[in-house]
């Protein structure tokens, strides 16, 4: 059961990783568009928007030295504005 239970773990990971990088590569592709987030309704303001991709740099960056339980709770903290 623990050896299953880490497995699933590692794949939630993984997943939650490749939307943090998915996200940082679409915050780049909309970047010549600095109103993108806001006029699309996916963030409520601008600050939501810095709050939301603040965090998931901080989540797929090494240097943070965030462990993968911080990094997960600060892209779903910060996914709620997004919802």
């Amino acid at each position: 059961m623990h050896d299953s239970l880490k497995a699933s773990l590692a794949s939630y990971y993984s997943q939650v990783s490749e939307l943090a990088e998915e996200l940082l590569v679409a915050h780049s592709y909309f970047k010549s568009d600095p109103n993108y987030w806001v006029d699309s309704g996916l963030v409520s303001d601008s600050a939501a928007e810095t709050c939301v991709f603040e965090a998931d740099k901080a989540a797929c960056s090494l240097q943070e030295g965030l462990s993968p339980q911080d990094a997960i709770f600060k892209l779903f903290h910060t996914h709620l504005t997004f919802v």
